[in-house]
């Protein structure tokens, strides 16, 4: 899913709740829950590209490339599409 369709997601389910106070509430706690625990993980070091192994295959590439999900899975290559 793209972000887009995960906020369009996440707004449709919150939708029925706004005119449940306690659930809001709920929904407030979780949220601020994730949010620390997110926060906390940002201040991990960073990963920088050049540390990356990158495979040989990919590296001899220039340009647009077709990725398999396979491809998807692997870590390194989900840094790169995702920065």
């Amino acid at each position: 899913m793209t972000n887009v369709q995960l906020r369009e997601e996440l707004f449709r389910e919150i939708n029925p709740l706004l005119d449940n106070n306690t659930a809001i509430r709920k929904v407030l706690v979780f949220l601020r829950t994730i949010s620390s625990e997110s926060q906390s993980a940002n201040d991990s070091p960073k990963i920088r590209l050049d540390d990356l192994e990158i495979p040989e295959k990919l590296r001899r590439k220039r340009g647009c490339i077709h990725l398999t999900e396979e491809d998807m899975k692997d870590e390194r290559i989900q840094y790169i599409v995702n920065r």
